[in-house]
């Protein structure tokens, strides 16, 4: 089943993320009051498929809005630091009782840094 979106993501490595998307159908946002939600991030290019990132709304990393469809990823510097850089994939399942909607997926590119953290 395709994602309802299409959405490529761009994070540094060794900085902060922060990156807001909207849930929309037929044109207009999607009530995501009462949502949980859960992204992975993979690399594709690696045996295994290996998870590179989790961010869900139990761990901190999606704060879900309301009537406004507005889902808010957020990820650390030393989590994008952790990350090798290329091209990884994700998608982001929204949660609601046992029903599951995978919202986005795309490609997620991490930038090499050249400053790091320590």
């Amino acid at each position: 089943m395709a994602a309802d979106q299409q959405i490529n993501i761009t994070a540094n490595q060794f900085a902060s993320l922060s990156v807001t998307l909207t849930w929309v159908a037929a044109g207009a946002p999607i009530d995501v009051t009462g949502y949980t939600a859960r992204m992975h991030v993979r690399n594709p290019s690696v045996n295994k498929f290996p998870l590179c990132l989790e961010l869900t709304t139990e761990n901190g990393g999606v704060s879900v809005g309301g009537a406004d469809g507005k889902v808010t990823l957020t990820a650390t510097a030393a989590q994008t630091g952790a990350m090798t850089p290329g091209a990884h994939v994700y998608d982001l399942l929204m949660l609601s009782g046992a029903d599951a909607h995978r919202m986005a997926e795309g490609t997620f590119t991490v930038v090499r840094g050249v400053t790091t953290l320590a």
